[in-house]
């Protein structure tokens, strides 16, 4: 990610995300005015090297490039409904366990209540009542904690399962219609390492674990002459949460 200190700006949305070819450095960028006053963006290198683009060509071409990310329409599909029929089943058991949750709360309100009936008949001491309310409302808290906890956790994710999904299936779309900051997000969740513009075209030695096996491209995979695979040049990181965080 880049230096928090950066300026986030809109001629810019690669600036953090780029190396230098010649030093390998983080390029940075600025503007420029010529002797009419035109203002020209640059991403370029601090280190003395003479490398040194034009920004609008740098950032138009990333689009082409995240157009070479796609997702197998069916795999997607198939994935989508497995998971969401995973997190249902994981919703059922904890709805069960959300109702036995509340039943234990009831028990223990009910056995609060006895024992100021007790007391008020005079069958416990005041001091009696009082440890043993102590105790009881020690459980409810407890109880009323996991119940938040649990009641947290039931949620249907369908919709957001079909969002994540079709942002895989439409990478390149996805960042030409956001704002710089989720350009940023979207450049930084997909590659864990600095991209390389050289020769009018990108190239990066890693891609992220989870888009690697979403949208395998070429440099993903090398395979022998019958087409079998024999290394996966995938990235051993995990995959980072992300986010467009989803968090992974």
């Amino acid at each position: 990610m880049p230096n928090k200190l950066q300026t986030v700006r809109d001629e810019f949305p690669l600036r953090g995300y780029l190396s230098c070819p010649q030093c390998k450095r983080t390029l940075t960028a600025s503007a420029s005015r010529n002797r009419f006053g035109n203002r020209f963006f640059y991403y370029h290198c601090s280190n003395g090297c003479k490398e040194r683009k034009k920004a609008e060509i740098i950032n138009a071409e990333i689009i082409p490039y995240l157009a070479t990310y796609k997702a197998n329409p069916q795999i997607i599909k198939l994935y989508g409904a497995i998971l969401k029929q995973e997190l249902k089943q994981n919703n059922s058991a904890g709805r069960q366990e959300l109702e036995n949750i509340s039943k234990a709360i009831g028990k223990q309100k009910q056995r609060l209540k006895n024992a100021k009936d007790m007391m008020l008949d005079g069958e416990f001491s005041a001091s009696d009542y009082k440890e043993m309310k102590v105790e009881i409302e020690t459980e409810l808290d407890k109880l009323n904690r996991e119940k938040t906890q649990f009641r947290q956790g039931i949620e249907n994710y369908d919709s957001k399962i079909d969002d994540c999904l079709d942002l895989i299936l439409n990478l390149d779309k996805y960042y030409v219609s956001k704002n710089t900051e989720i350009k940023q997000k979207i450049i930084g969740s997909m590659f864990p390492e600095k991209l390389t513009f050289e020769n009018n075209e990108y190239r990066t030695p890693k891609t992220n674990d989870a888009v690697a096996l979403f949208c395998p491209t070429d440099k993903d995979l090398r395979g022998n002459k019958n087409g079998k695979k024999i290394e996966n040049s995938i990235s051993s990181r995990e995959v980072a949460p992300s986010g467009i965080e989803p968090e992974s």
